[in-house]
């Protein structure tokens, strides 16, 4: 029995670019279909309105507040409970990890990560 790891169709990230350049870095080389939004802003209402995307990439740089709130929009709305949610959070930001799972997301990676635990994870 093999298994088999499906990639996603269309990743959202959402955040300034500078904020992660390892995860800008990972998602060019990957080719992956990306949208890219700088801010928390109307990211909601585009999800709701199309089905293929199966990723939502949270990567804040400094006020985490808009993007707990879209994250909770996201996990607690069945339109898009479906979607795995990511944070990709800076070095000052790590320790508010906690709060980004009480709004629902599925995993927390450091800014810092290397390019193969991104992948991983």
């Amino acid at each position: 029995m093999g298994s088999s790891t499906r990639r996603p169709t269309r990743v959202c990230w959402v955040g300034p670019a500078q904020a992660a350049p390892q995860l800008k870095a990972v998602l060019e080389a990957e080719s992956w279909d990306c949208v890219h939004s700088e801010s928390p802003a109307g990211v909601l209402r585009q999800l709701r309105s199309e089905t293929a995307t199966d990723l939502v990439i949270l990567a804040p740089d400094q006020c985490l507040d808009p993007y707990l709130e879209l994250c909770r929009n996201v996990k607690f709305d069945g339109r898009t409970a479906h979607l795995a949610v990511v944070f990709v959070l800076a070095t000052d930001l790590v320790d508010q990890r906690l709060s980004a799972y009480e709004a629902g997301t599925d995993d927390c990676i450091p800014g810092s990560a290397t390019r193969r635990e991104l992948l991983l994870r």
